[in-house]
């Protein structure tokens, strides 16, 4: 449970810090318009897998965490698995 609040508090620390920092970029090239814009593509899509891996693997600790009522199933013989 712990690590999924931790994963929770990195993605909304990492958001709250984009929007509120004083740090912007500042432009790379003057007359290279699309080379920022490039950049600015780059930061945004990896910003978004950045948000969606972690709340997945927050999601996943959670649901998938250790309680003392269910347990494991061993099948060996299941093809499916």
């Amino acid at each position: 449970m712990a690590i999924a609040i931790v994963l929770v508090l990195l993605i909304l620390g990492t958001v709250l810090f984009h929007f509120l920092s004083p740090w912007w970029f500042t432009p790379i090239a003057s007359n290279w318009g699309s080379i920022d814009d490039t950049i600015g593509i780059t930061f945004w899509v990896t910003g978004f897998v950045f948000v969606a891996v972690n709340a997945f693997m927050a999601w996943v600790v959670l649901r998938y965490r250790h309680r003392k009522e269910r347990r494991a199933h061993y099948e060996p013989e299941n093809k499916k698995l």
